[in-house]
């Protein structure tokens, strides 16, 4: 990944964890406490974690989203999938999840997979769509690929961060 790659994505992913962030705020108490219990399950049991496949950490990743992301990239960095869900909650490992998720999300997109990430990073409709997915694209993968426009929600989200 070169100096230009890595600026883009990291500005997307600062973008995404802001999003996270705002998103929490509005949780109630009880749900807040529910999502700090599942980052310490998650780290402390990754196997519970992986049934369960709740998300975690301060980015919200599902376990068999990190898996995926990992097998996608070929990633020899990381030994196990356990390691690759303790990752989840981990500052500063997971980002580089999130990196490996935005590559998924680029390359099994037809209109993003030839988009440079500079392109990407500076057009906040792309990134809103990188974003649905990064959700779980309603659960419409299919009609995720089918266009550029993001998903309501995506949109909702990252409404006062980006446009």
């Amino acid at each position: 990944m070169n100096y230009n790659e890595y600026q883009a994505k990291n500005k997307i992913a600062e973008i995404f964890l802001q999003a996270e962030r705002e998103w929490e705020k509005g949780l109630t108490i009880p749900r807040k406490i529910i999502e700090k219990s599942q980052d310490i399950l998650t780290y402390v049991f990754p196997s519970l974690a992986k049934y369960f496949d709740f998300s975690a950490g301060d980015y919200n990743i599902r376990p068999s989203t990190a898996i995926k992301a990992h097998e996608h990239i070929n990633s020899t960095l990381v030994a196990s999938e356990h390691e690759i869900i303790k990752d989840i909650v981990i500052p500063l490992h997971n980002k580089r999840t999130v990196f490996f998720i935005l590559e998924m999300l680029k390359n099994s997109h037809p209109k993003l997979q030839n988009l440079s990430w500079e392109q990407i990073k500076n057009h906040n409709l792309l990134i809103s769509k990188l974003y649905s997915g990064y959700m779980g694209a309603g659960g419409s993968w299919k009609k995720w690929k089918k266009s550029l426009y993001p998903g309501k929600i995506a949109q909702l989200r990252l409404n006062t961060l980006l446009f």
